[in-house]
């Protein structure tokens, strides 16, 4: 870190570290890497922000006769900064001290003045064990940081002088009472102001003068040095700007700009020949941002071919007159293609403002997913006579349902919330014939990559516990699948529900909602109807009927003897 302490830093050329491979860092590269950016921050700013107090620092008297110093943020005459991070109590302000703070000399009496500084001050902290050490290095320990602080010190008397600033002289040549034909200020400044690189021998800052009595009587602005923030310095010359208007131009003001203000209505979208849901609103006000009534405001259409106007009728152009809060307003019907429509407000003092909307064709809503394909195929028979379909069964008993996307995880993980399977035996009873229905329980669902019919799609199969099938060589199988309030959905955004409209049988719907509630493992005698329903209907076309929802149902047989 660079030091300072055996006088004001002098200017000198900059050195930083340059690393390559192999090179090996000791204290010293370490210690120039720190004090190059620290050197070279502290030189910016002394020269381009200045020595003085940034925030805070207020010293004030206390009843005992103490000095306390608000917390606060300052830069030195060497450019480094000064924190005091919480308030400080000078206890005796009667004391002078030495340069290390310590009393030095008697203390003074009432009616002396002393001078309060600030100064910068850097201490060792953090000692930690020296592991490694050199021929330098003697004890056991050393300081692993360095704490940026500060110390008050008590001066006896007054500063020699008040801090440096432009003369009278050298006002009077940038700002002469009088100005003579050709007359540059920027030069003027130019030649008057030498701003010189060398650094203050003292870099401490004043905070107040005190006049020793009872009460003590501080000053914090004759000798102490401040640095006003941008902000600060810009609101310095609006005040200063408005005196100048006030005072300096000897003629009435001119009277307000009249301007138009862009309310709402902007960037909004439509189809071709509507009405935009918004008005188009401007507000007209004048210098001040106040109101302006009465005044007329012309919209004109200026491309897109549609018009402006009241609820019903259009035209390229229409006038309105503001209203009592300045607001006027109109309706724009898009033009009869799609594209661009583009209008402006404008009014006599030549304000204007514009309005930039788009007419474009309504997107068609969303297809919902459908199923594409399910295999077993509705109404397949499995038998001897299909040798390769009954040792894909016997293999592995499964349904597999084909959509024409992917469904979302969530629909999946909850299939049993939407498609059910059922084994149908037709047995005889003293009536007649009876249907048995037994509720089958369908494993989860696996995405598979290749699925038994060569459909494009996304496939998911569900496969059936052998045991269940063990006692049904001969049996109809029935699918259902139902997709209403997001049970079953795509992964779009927002997702769809499955259009799964399609009745592969001709079993009544009461029957298929009756089985449909039939619990996993669950068996139920039905009247013959339910067989009997089971006919070729045909092969599955995708399910849907164009609209998300519906009921799904499927069959097939398995003979296996």
């Amino acid at each position: 870190m660079a030091d300072h302490s055996n006088g004001a830093p002098v200017l000198g050329a900059p050195v930083r570290n340059r690393y390559f491979y192999g090179k090996l860092l000791d204290v010293r590269h370490f210690d120039m890497e720190q004090s190059y950016f620290i050197d070279k921050r502290w030189l910016i700013t002394r020269l381009g922000l200045g020595g003085g107090v940034l925030c805070g620092l207020g010293v004030t008297a206390t009843q005992d006769g103490k000095l306390q110093i608000d917390p606060g943020v300052a830069v030195d005459g060497w450019g480094r900064e000064v924190v005091v991070p919480a308030a400080y109590c000078l206890q005796n302000p009667a004391q002078p001290t030495d340069d290390l703070g310590q009393p030095s000399g008697q203390p003074l009496g009432d009616g002396d003045q002393v001078t309060v500084v600030l100064c910068y001050l850097e201490c060792d902290a953090e000692p930690a064990p020296v592991l490694v050490g050199d021929c330098d290095t003697q004890n056991g320990c050393a300081n692993s940081s360095t704490v940026e602080r500060y110390r008050i010190l008590v001066r006896a008397g007054l500063p020699d002088a008040e801090p440096a600033g432009l003369t009278d002289q050298q006002c009077q040549a940038i700002f002469p009472a009088s100005q003579e034909s050709g007359f540059d200020r920027r030069v003027a400044a130019c030649e008057t102001i030498d701003a010189g690189c060398d650094p203050l021998a003292d870099p401490c800052l004043v905070l107040a003068t005190v006049t020793l009595g009872s009460p003590l009587q501080v000053d914090t602005c004759t000798y102490r040095s401040r640095v006003y923030s941008n902000a600060m310095l810009f609101d310095m010359l609006l005040c200063l700007a408005a005196r100048v208007d006030a005072c300096c131009q000897g003629q009435a003001p001119p009277p307000p700009t009249i301007t138009l203000r862009k309310v709402a209505g902007d960037a909004q979208t439509g189809a071709p020949g509507s009405v935009l849901p918004t008005a188009l609103e401007v507000q007209v006000v004048d210098g001040g941002g106040n109101p302006v009534s009465g005044e007329t405001v012309t919209f004109a259409v200026q491309g897109g071919g549609g018009g402006v106007g009241d609820s019903t009728n259009f035209a390229a152009s229409r006038d309105v007159q503001s209203a009592a809060d300045g607001s006027a307003s109109t309706r724009l019907q898009l033009g009869p293609a799609p594209g661009l429509n583009t209008v402006d407000a404008s009014i006599a003092s030549g304000s204007s403002v514009s309005f930039v909307e788009m007419a474009q064709e309504e997107a068609p809503p969303a297809k919902p997913p459908v199923v594409e394909a399910i295999w077993p195929p509705n109404t397949e028979s499995i038998n001897p006579n299909t040798p390769a379909e009954m040792e894909r069964w016997r293999k592995l008993p499964r349904i597999e349902v084909t959509f024409d996307r992917a469904i979302a995880d969530a629909s999946l993980q909850n299939s049993p919330d939407w498609i059910r399977a059922w084994a149908l035996t037709q047995t005889k009873a003293r009536a007649g014939f009876v249907t048995a229905v037994h509720r089958l329980e369908l494993g989860a669902p696996e995405i598979i990559d290749s699925p038994t019919l060569p459909v494009a799609g996304v496939t998911a199969l569900f496969k059936i516990n052998p045991r269940e099938l063990a006692r049904l060589p001969r049996a109809r199988f029935l699918v259902q699948m139902h997709s209403s309030g997001g049970v079953v959905v795509d992964t779009g955004t927002p997702p769809l529900d499955l259009d799964a409209e399609f009745k592969g049988t001709g079993v009544d719907g009461a029957l298929l909602e009756e089985i449909w509630n039939m619990a996993v493992g669950a068996d139920q005698q039905f009247p013959p109807d339910v067989w009997n329903g089971l006919t070729d209907t045909g092969a599955m076309p995708p399910s849907g009927d164009g609209n998300p929802g519906g009921t799904f149902a499927s069959w097939f047989e398995v003979i296996l003897d």
